[in-house]
């Protein structure tokens, strides 16, 4: 079963995938209305429970790599940082790999059409220089996506503004440089 709700002061998801070793269970968010099937392949985990765990975390420029543990995450991750860590958690990167920016990461991956996405493909912005976490399946509208992430930081915010840590925005489209949606090969 994978239901979806985007709403509320905090913008919360909620996902429940049978099969997934994740699951958000206790939130009083969730739709269970919406009954519809959906195939995640390569062993996509629910992706809702990583991003509630890391909502607020904050963003501390060049920090965190596919080797960093996913709970040491609360003490600052950047954009690349945060994709990284997310997608070894998720069991698609080997926490072995090399660190990567925005840029690198793009290297490693397949382009995917807008619509086409999946909960933890990344989003690509700026010309390779950010990068977020696909959170949810692709609206009805525009087939765009929410996506979460360590988001509104640069080189000088170091744990230090309040205004830049990992967040959840409602589609893609929250900064109008949005490239692309990418998968890992």
């Amino acid at each position: 079963m994978w239901l979806l709700l985007i709403g509320g002061a905090a913008a919360a998801t909620a996902w429940a995938v049978g099969a997934g070793k994740r699951h958000q269970t206790d939130s009083p968010q969730i739709d269970d209305t919406d009954d519809t099937e959906v195939t995640m392949g390569r062993g996509w985990e629910d992706v809702s429970s990583l991003v509630s765990e890391s909502l607020g975390w904050p963003y501390w420029w060049s920090k965190g790599s596919p080797s960093t543990p996913w709970e040491d995450g609360a003490n600052g991750v950047d954009c690349s940082g945060y994709a990284q860590m997310f997608l070894v958690e998720l069991g698609v990167l080997s926490a072995t790999e090399p660190d990567r920016g925005a840029a690198a990461l793009a290297d490693i991956c397949d382009p995917v059409a807008i619509g086409d996405q999946m909960p933890g493909d990344l989003a690509l912005y700026n010309g390779a220089g950010h990068v977020m976490i696909v959170a949810g399946p692709p609206n009805d509208t525009d087939g765009h996506s929410p996506v979460a992430g360590a988001s509104s930081g640069g080189r000088t915010d170091l744990g230090n503004n309040p205004d830049a840590r990992v967040k959840l925005f409602t589609t893609a489209l929250y900064w109008d440089a949005f490239q692309c949606y990418m998968r890992l090969k």
